[in-house]
């Protein structure tokens, strides 16, 4: 893009912004194609004139993940489209670049904040439906274990890797299922061994 078309366009109240985008995850073939993906789903984007952009490819990171970037300066329509970018894409870093001072109409804050809040409000719903999900897993997950462990100990005294390998658990893992059931009465256990309580 010519400076020309540039400046054109920032006195049309277009907004010129360095944006960094970042994509983690595995495999590194899945991550290359998701970051060339995102660079064309944003290049599509009304009221985003792209001038120039830079993909860096997937490199393994210290977690055993991948990462990739696309580093983009791009011109857009104004405050709202940038905040939509902000929103629906959670950039790692923006950068404005020009102007270098703002004015806003009362109403373009009004929808800012607007957005801004609703997606507050559904963050925490997800939030608060994944908490509630993790817990009915737990509590079922609980009881599964507390039957299996029953089962296993329904005429013998086990030891905790014992009773941890068929379960795939190891013993570490396994432990302290086993104190809380001693705790709440369901078991005893005397010389590391664990027993039913009839």
């Amino acid at each position: 893009m010519k400076q020309s078309e540039i400046k054109d366009l920032l006195d049309d109240g277009y907004i010129q912004v360095k944006i960094l985008f970042e994509v983690i995850g595995n495999p590194k073939e899945h991550i290359d194609k998701t970051i060339q993906l995102l660079k064309g789903q944003i290049e599509k984007e009304d009221g985003v004139k792209i001038i120039e952009s830079e993909i860096g490819p997937a490199e393994e990171t210290e977690k055993g993940l991948f990462g990739a970037f696309l580093e983009a300066e791009m011109l857009v329509k104004n405050f709202y489209r940038l905040s939509y970018l902000a929103f629906n894409y959670m950039p790692a870093n923006i950068d404005i670049m020009a102007p270098s001072k703002f004015t806003f109409k009362d109403s373009d804050m009004t929808d800012f904040f607007a957005d801004t809040l609703a997606l507050l409000h559904e963050t925490n719903a997800r939030h608060v439906d994944s908490a509630n999900k993790v817990k009915g897993l737990q509590m079922n997950f609980n009881a599964l274990l507390q039957n299996s462990v029953a089962l296993m100990l329904s005429d013998k005294s086990l030891p905790a890797e014992t009773i941890g390998e068929p379960l795939g658990l190891k013993t570490e893992h396994v432990t302290p299922y086993l104190e809380d059931m001693v705790k709440i009465g369901l078991l005893k256990k005397d010389k590391g061994k664990y027993t039913k309580v009839k």
